[in-house]
């Protein structure tokens, strides 16, 4: 989309409508060629990458199946001697998952019990912690009524005392 150009009307009163529609005709006209220069520059850079895309495709597929060929004929000739291997492998397994399955239930047993214990404990401890809280909220609560009535106190005295400057000074004042 070429974006037209439009010069202050200085230039107009400077140079003439002429020349300045000349000039924005000109700067119209290389903005366009860039444009289309560029175009065409991206256009190339985009073939050529394209181009370098599929080579490299093209490679890296007959490298993948190569290296899958190779990988079927590993796994036929390791799954047929693991054949052999397996029904051995299979008794000792059995014996071994028996062994693991006791262990497994005894180590289940011994973390109950201590997980059972250290809720106790936090239990306990909980407890403890909210009766101090508790404890200390009342406490502060108190200090804090007994401030605030010996702040009431001093407001009342002070507003009476300026209660009573103020009318003793508006009788004065009265029968001056």
């Amino acid at each position: 989309m070429p974006v037209t150009a439009k010069l202050s009307s200085s230039f107009y009163e400077k140079l003439g409508d002429d020349v300045t529609n000349e000039l924005v005709t000109w700067l119209n006209a290389v903005d366009a060629e860039f444009r289309n220069e560029l175009r065409e520059a991206n256009d190339r850079n985009w073939d050529r990458l394209r181009a370098e895309l599929e080579t490299l495709s093209a490679r890296l597929t007959g490298e993948f199946r190569g290296g899958l060929a190779e990988l079927r004929t590993e796994l036929r000739t390791g799954l047929a001697e693991g054949q052999k291997g397996l029904a051995g492998a299979q008794a000792g397994f059995k014996a071994a998952l028996a062994d693991f399955r006791t262990e497994t239930n005894t180590s289940i047993a011994d973390f109950r019990t201590e997980t059972n214990t250290s809720i106790a404990d936090f239990r306990t401890e909980t407890n403890t912690s909210i009766a101090n809280f508790r404890t200390e909220v009342r406490t502060d609560i108190s200090n804090l009524r007994v401030e605030m009535h010996q702040e009431f106190t001093k407001h009342i005295r002070w507003t009476f005392g300026f209660w009573v400057t103020t009318t003793l000074t508006i009788i004065g004042l009265k029968f001056l």
